[in-house]
């Protein structure tokens, strides 16, 4: 069995847009940087989406600018467009996170345009990161279902993979947006996929629905995926279902794994400073693993008034 995983932090991106007051920029650079100082190798800090859009993220060039472009730690930022992308790369972003839905319903709610459209941004995209020797991660939104929707065929999966995978994207990442995945799904899919696409790496993205999160990401675990997303506290929901499933506390896959003997590289007392802080900042509860100090949860639903808004 390896004995190395990836954790990618998502809660200052995924986990703060969903917020309905905005977070002081300070804030969001000090909850940042905390981070940093845990082990984790990967963290999505921010979004360049249109502020109007999300006007949390009106601050995205101050943080990316305020953060150690010489740190061992990558900091991403999510590119929803063209102008976005270039936006970050003037902020000296190396590695961008651009993603597209399987679902057109779940596409036009979040990013306010077909999926077609999102493919052609997409490519775009593509071409100045591959000029700009910038990294792309892509992430495939609804990839084991969609609320609206329903069920998602894993031939859609593979096609967004494939093209993807063309335009330059070395890592897809397969998301469980709504919550709606389930273990022996995603051993079927993952192995299906890792077999059909040998020479594709995937990372997945899991929400905590009923507690199958890190069951979920066990599962994908043992069918060879070595990324995993997570936010500290379980900060952090699909931004079309505020209040819905939220992101898989970084705390619990930490300790998960290294139960397992599986190495993450991260410090789980200093972790659980970082969920404090968190709390502080956003002035309310959050979820954490039973392995760092206390088990909490936090069923209040959240208000997001950007819900109707593209991403």
């Amino acid at each position: 069995m390896p004995d190395e995983v990836t954790i990618v932090e998502v809660g200052p991106w995924e986990g703060l847009q969903c917020e309905h007051r905005y977070i002081p920029v300070e804030k969001k650079i000090e909850l940042i940087k905390k981070i940093s100082e845990t082990g984790v190798k990967k963290i999505v800090a921010t979004s360049f989406a249109h502020p109007k859009s999300l006007p949390q993220f009106v601050d995205s060039e101050q943080v990316m600018n305020a953060l150690n472009s010489s740190s061992s730690v990558i900091y991403l930022a999510a590119v929803p467009n063209e102008i976005a992308c270039r936006r970050a790369l003037a902020s000296r972003v190396k590695e961008v996170l651009i993603w597209v839905s399987t679902s057109e319903t779940h596409n036009m709610r979040t990013l306010g345009v077909p999926v077609a459209s999102t493919m052609k941004e997409i490519q775009l995209i593509a071409k100045i990161c591959k000029e700009n020797n910038v990294r792309i991660r892509s992430m495939i939104a609804t990839a084991f279902g969609c609320a609206y929707e329903g069920e998602t065929p894993i031939a859609a999966v593979r096609e967004l993979v494939l093209k993807l995978n063309k335009l330059g994207c070395q890592e897809v990442c397969l998301t469980d947006t709504h919550g709606m995945a389930n273990p022996k799904e995603v051993r079927e899919r993952i192995s299906h996929l890792k077999r059909e696409l040998p020479h594709v790496t995937f990372s997945v993205h899991f929400h905590d629905a009923k507690g199958m999160g890190i069951a979920n990401g066990f599962a994908a675990f043992e069918e060879g995926v070595r990324i995993f997303d997570s936010a500290v506290g379980g900060i952090g929901t699909a931004p079309d279902m505020p209040g819905g499933s939220r992101d898989i506390p970084t705390e619990a896959l930490v300790f998960m794994f290294e139960k397992m003997g599986v190495s993450t590289g991260i410090d789980l007392d200093k972790l659980s400073a970082c969920t404090d802080l968190a709390e502080k900042i956003i002035g309310r509860r959050l979820e954490r693993s039973n392995s760092v100090g206390r088990a909490t949860k936090d069923r209040d639903v959240v208000t997001n008034p950007l819900e109707e808004l593209p991403v």
